[in-house]
């Protein structure tokens, strides 16, 4: 469903990227001691791709469940192969 221009998932990526974007160009900012306003705005829009991208990734690999469901396989693939080594010792 729609909320305004974003639906729901794009709007809480946005809400979620933003504040991280506003603290990595600050970080920036305060390592690198700029004061050109230009330099700080581009910085800024640099920081929101790299925040949502960031993101984006985070969003991608922990709420795919086919990617989940690989983890699990591999995570009982390996207590299977820990209990035939215990069961041989």
């Amino acid at each position: 469903e729609k909320v305004g221009f974003l639906n729901d998932r794009r709007r809480s990526l946005f809400v979620i990227s933003v504040p991280f974007a506003i603290w990595l160009s600050a970080i920036y900012e305060i390592i690198t001691c700029l004061d050109d306003f230009n330099v700080v705005l581009a910085n800024l829009f640099v920081a929101i791709g790299t925040s949502t991208l960031i993101v984006r990734l985070y969003v991608m690999v922990f709420n795919n469940k086919r990617i989940l469901n690989i983890f699990n396989d591999l995570e009982k693939w390996n207590l299977e192969l820990q209990f035939e080594d215990d069961e041989e010792t």
